[in-house]
């Protein structure tokens, strides 16, 4: 009796509760899905809304959920530059995508990895990744998502070639730059009005043509194209939208020699940034402010902008660097179950394109200087060889280790790749213990590493002390001597 009498008492408890759980995950998946999700409620909100119902969908069995949970988060760090956290985030949602066919799903989640991989500096993996979202892209029946989805690969090699101009400094990269976002914005431009991302990425799509009429130095071109983004993107409730219109009209004051309208235009945009953790626009307005109150003679604010700039800095190389070893980790677990899949040229081809398009456009320039020119895509190339030999790849890691340059450890990665990979699986290396790893590998003695690094002796032998604590090298063994085995 006494048993009857719990299970009555007890059941419609538990149905309650397992009801009202499945009822939560469909509220939550309707919020987090729903439009201008990130003005509504912010991005600590949505990453809390995605945590609850991630946990909820995985107790309930409920894929979609996860999905959801997945995706977002995904996108949340994606926009912090946070490429480790949306790294993991990512491999949790794409087997997910892959079982349910949720294509869309899908190649978002390829993408957002393959923008944190570039970030990251590992370009060959980011490629690796853009060719397979190209394939599920293709699959999708939604047109409107099928064009927003081809605008985000556009918009992607757009900021890659602007990545490859700075870095370079070759003029030639600004016909890619404008090739890339006319494509974006032609994908763009195929989606309905009353698809509920246009505007933004329309306006997205229209500040890359701007700049990329601002680097050629058509400036009222370029004008004309910050105008129809401002007018689009102000309309809309996600602020960093228009704040980006801001600072790049703020940069091309700057560059003009208009330093007090160039101000106010940064004033403008970088509280919006900063309240939104926007990473992206910090890390291109934070140099500018430091070069502004450099010129005008205000040590203060360049002592402080240089400080937060450094720290940001600084804090997106260790989540770089534990970025990367997330994703050699990644690597080693889906290596034995990953299928063989038949080659995508679509990238690989756009890719090629960033370097060859520029030489094709020098060449009929001039061959025909008074004539005007269209960029046209070929319709097949061929992989230019590799030329550099590994005696001039040494020479070139030498060399930048003694100019103690930045991308030490993104060409060490490309000219050592099986050691940088041994290297990633020791988790408690920083990227100043890699840096460590490479003047040793270079044989470069102590006292030289000091002054490359313009660092003390002692400080020099205190990373060693902690580079073998960390990789437990036994102290009668030559950090030269183990690295070379390694």
């Amino acid at each position: 009796m006494k048993t009857k009498l719990l299970i009555l008492i007890f059941f419609p408890l538990i149905f309650c509760s397992q009801n009202f759980s499945k009822q939560r995950i469909e509220f939550l998946k309707k919020q987090i899905r729903g439009n201008n999700i990130y003005v509504r409620f912010g991005e600590e909100k949505v990453l809390s809304m995605c945590d609850e119902l991630y946990t909820l969908s995985k107790q309930e069995d409920d894929k979609k959920g996860m999905l959801t949970a997945a995706l977002y988060r995904s996108q949340v760090y994606s926009n912090r530059m946070d490429t480790n956290a949306c790294l993991k985030s990512v491999e949790i949602g794409l087997p997910l995508a892959e079982e349910l066919k949720s294509y869309p799903d899908w190649a978002s989640l390829l993408q957002y990895k393959a923008k944190s991989l570039f970030q990251a500096k590992n370009f060959e993996d980011a490629r690796s990744c853009y060719s397979r979202a190209i394939k599920i892209i293709d699959q999708i029946d939604d047109k409107n998502t099928l064009h927003f989805r081809k605008f985000y690969i556009y918009d992607n090699l757009t900021e890659y070639s602007k990545h490859l101009f700075k870095e370079n400094n070759n003029s030639n990269y600004k016909d890619s730059i404008l090739y890339f976002a006319l494509k974006s914005y032609s994908e763009i431009s195929k989606v309905s009005d009353t698809f509920s991302f246009k505007n933004p990425t329309l306006g997205q799509a229209l500040q890359h043509i701007g700049v990329a009429y601002n680097l050629r130095g058509n400036y009222k071109e370029a004008d004309k194209y910050y105008d129809y983004a401002e007018k689009i993107q102000i309309k809309e409730g996600d602020k960093r939208f228009v704040a980006n219109v801001y600072m790049l009209r703020g940069n091309q004051k700057f560059d003009l020699g208009i330093d007090q309208e160039a101000l106010q235009y940064w004033n403008k945009s970088l509280p919006i940034f900063e309240k939104y953790k926007y990473s992206d626009g910090l890390l291109l307005i934070y140099p500018k402010m430091i070069e502004y109150y450099k010129k005008n003679g205000d040590s203060k604010m360049e002592a402080y902008y240089l400080e937060k700039n450094m720290r940001l800095k600084d804090s997106l190389a260790t989540i770089n660097q534990s970025a990367l070893i997330t994703q050699n980790k990644n690597d080693k677990k889906t290596s034995t179950t990953q299928k063989q899949e038949k080659p995508s040229y679509f990238l690989p081809i756009l890719l090629i394109m960033i370097v060859l398009i520029p030489s094709f456009i020098f060449y009929f320039y001039r061959k025909n200087q008074h004539k005007k020119y269209l960029v046209s895509e070929p319709d097949k190339y061929t992989e230019p060889q590799e030329t550099t030999s590994d005696g001039d790849k040494l020479l070139l890691l030498l060399d930048m280790a003694k100019r103690n340059d930045k991308h030490l450890l993104a060409v060490f990665q490309n000219v050592h790749p099986e050691l940088y990979k041994k290297l990633l699986e020791f988790p408690e290396l920083t990227p100043l213990d890699l840096e460590m790893c490479i003047y040793l590998k270079l044989n470069i003695k102590t006292k030289d590493i000091a002054n490359y690094t313009r660092a003390s002796l002692n400080s020099v032998e205190s990373r060693k002390y902690r580079l073998r604590k960390k990789m437990n090298i036994p102290q009668n063994t030559s950090l030269y001597t183990w690295i070379n085995k390694l």
